[in-house]
């Protein structure tokens, strides 16, 4: 039997923690309320010396890749972030990645969630509406 998670009005379709394998990226899949799959890659990158953190997306056939340069210490979403939408629904990324010393690998945390767009009162145009 599947394990069902809501938060709020929220149904989380993916949760976990994960530390990367010797400084490689990170990918997480799961599975969408029409039955198909996307997949989120986590790329951690490190530069000697450490910048300041900044994170690129680029959105990829099967999901999107998100490279996370200097997250050291642990940083993230400060909110869910969207993914996408698929007709009355809403999908969001919540993450939070760390390292511990001066090693190449991050444990990468994160949760996806989805949520009806009449739930949140989301407009196309205008976003949530408090």
């Amino acid at each position: 039997m599947a394990d069902y998670l809501t938060s709020g009005p929220a149904r989380i379709l993916s949760s976990g923690t994960a530390t990367t394998f010797l400084g490689q990226s990170l990918s997480v899949s799961f599975q969408l309320i029409d039955d198909s799959w996307y997949r989120i890659d986590f790329a951690c990158l490190q530069e000697d010396p450490p910048g300041e953190p900044e994170v690129e997306s680029e959105a990829r056939p099967w999901g999107i890749t998100l490279t996370l340069h200097d997250f050291d210490g642990g940083r993230g979403s400060a909110v869910p972030v969207l993914l996408g939408e698929d007709g009355d629904d809403l999908y969001f990324l919540h993450f939070r990645v760390f390292r511990y010393g001066r090693t190449a690998d991050h444990t990468v945390h994160w949760t996806v969630y989805t949520v009806s767009k009449q739930e949140v009162n989301w407009t196309p145009n205008e976003g949530f509406q408090a």
